[in-house]
């Protein structure tokens, strides 16, 4: 499920234009790649997935140096040539040219971009952004949680400084006492997951993230737009 929101165009403003901006759940980088690829029930270890994609990098870079163009379901790479030659007999010179080596979707890209199922949301005003919440615990909503649920919080900038004690998620009862989630089990910019305290209270708590995010000075809020009910 890819999440979206409306921005108004700021060059058409008045006149009900809008463009659609994905909202990234966070982003997938290399080990974490590694890691989903040879993840529990795959059959594939870490070790392998690592020697396969090197050795997929090593032949890609070496194919495109000899002048291969590369062909797969998931992209396309072809060289082009940057620069202008004054004449039939000029040559290359790194000084006037570059070489670019560019990527295209492939049919299988495409057809994930066809097939992705889309979802909208509420324009985003916050640095802290949280989409959606999922509840790991039998018998027990997103909204109506019991005591010890294991509960999964998607959304952007959401990590935090687990040294730091005004940063992390919290609870906030109808009476404004905070109460901050001990037990975390994974803490990333795009997914908190972490334990309903067993000693929380009866009744209404708003869930609030604080956190430091990159380049910026002072903690940051998120806070999620519904109401969650906590129970025995």
């Amino acid at each position: 499920m890819i999440t979206y929101y409306l921005k108004e165009n700021p060059f058409k403003k008045g006149e009900d234009e809008f463009y659609g901006i994905p909202f990234t759940m966070g982003k997938m980088d290399r080990k974490e790649l590694i890691k989903e690829c040879a993840k529990e029930g795959s059959g594939i270890t870490v070790p392998e997935a690592e020697s396969m994609l090197s050795r997929l990098e090593t032949v890609i870079g070496e194919s495109l140096q000899k002048g291969f163009t590369i062909n797969t379901p998931l992209f396309n790479i072809q060289p082009s040539i940057k620069g202008v030659f004054t004449g039939w007999h000029d040559v290359f010179d790194p000084q006037k040219h570059q070489i670019q080596f560019s990527i295209s979707a492939g049919v299988l890209l495409k057809n994930y971009a066809q097939e992705s199922k889309l979802h909208k949301i509420p324009p985003q005003k916050s640095v802290v952004n949280i989409i959606n919440i999922k509840n790991h615990s039998e018998n027990s909503t997103a909204q109506n949680i019991k005591k010890g649920s294991i509960l999964e919080v998607n959304g952007q900038k959401l990590k935090y400084d687990i040294t730091d004690s005004a940063q992390g998620i919290f609870l906030v009862g109808d009476d404004g006492i905070e109460t901050k989630i001990r037990i975390v089990i994974k803490n990333t910019g795009g997914c908190q997951i972490f334990q309903i305290p067993l000693s929380l209270k009866v009744g209404n708590y708003i869930l609030q993230i604080k956190t430091l995010p990159a380049r910026y000075k002072t903690i940051k809020l998120g806070v999620y737009d519904e109401t969650l009910r906590i129970t025995d």
